[in-house]
């Protein structure tokens, strides 16, 4: 999640910037109950938590690509 640290939003609506802080927040929070330290670490995460990580993104995806 570093990699998105000082991102800014601002030239998005700001209901899509609450969706995509909502979703990196909830993501967060399932990367935060893991050890990871290195790239091999994100193979702890469970298959279903992985899953909800890729339907938040999927999600998020759709909503942007409304803006258009």
């Amino acid at each position: 999640m570093l990699a998105f640290k000082g991102m800014v939003l601002s030239s998005i609506p700001s209901k899509t910037q609450k969706s995509v802080e909502s979703v990196m927040l909830r993501n967060q929070q399932v990367f935060n109950r893991y050890p990871i330290r290195t790239f091999e670490d994100y193979h702890l995460i469970s298959e279903e938590e992985l899953n909800e990580i890729l339907l938040n993104i999927s999600d998020l995806c759709t909503e942007i690509l409304k803006l258009k």
